[in-house]
């Protein structure tokens, strides 16, 4: 009697690969600031998280490099899901961590464009006096032609 049945469990964990679950003697997959699939992999699940929840989240650029966002995003991620894989270069980060924003996020083409910007005013400098030579020459030649006119008219009584 063979009541047994076996059957093909070499997937099984196929839902936990994306997070880079590391054994006992392998290297990090992740290292700090070093492309590596792995870290992609695990961007791309924070990705699909962080905009998954209620209210979304801004995704992380992925580009496979273990940095502050990745872990800010793996900080935040924890309040949430039980689940999170532990990276341990994110457990004590040369660089602080940076968290990611709620909507609007940077770059969202449903984000409203920032209107013109008006242009700086221009400012006239003067050095000095703000009265030219030019005027004060005018004004004390008007005074002495005044002067002239006044003292002709006083002669001539």
């Amino acid at each position: 009697m063979n009541n047994h049945h076996y059957g093909d469990i070499s997937n099984l964990n196929a839902p936990y690969d994306a997070f880079g679950v590391q054994g006992l003697g392998q290297s990090d997959p992740h290292p700090w600031r070093q492309k590596t699939q792995a870290t992609m992999n695990l961007q791309a699940n924070i990705n699909h998280r962080l905009t998954s929840l209620k209210p979304p989240f801004c995704p992380i650029l992925v580009d496979g490099e273990l940095g502050p966002r990745t872990c800010g995003a793996l900080a935040q991620l924890e309040m949430f899901f039980d689940d999170m894989p532990q990276v341990p270069a994110c457990a004590s980060p040369p660089e602080a961590i940076i968290t990611p924003k709620e909507p609007p996020c940077p770059g969202d083409p449903s984000r409203p464009a920032p209107g013109p910007v008006a242009p700086p005013k221009e400012t006239v400098e003067t050095k000095g006096s703000s009265i030219s030579p030019m005027l004060i020459g005018l004004g004390v030649a008007a005074l002495a032609v005044g002067a002239v006119l006044l003292l002709g008219k006083k002669k001539k009584r």
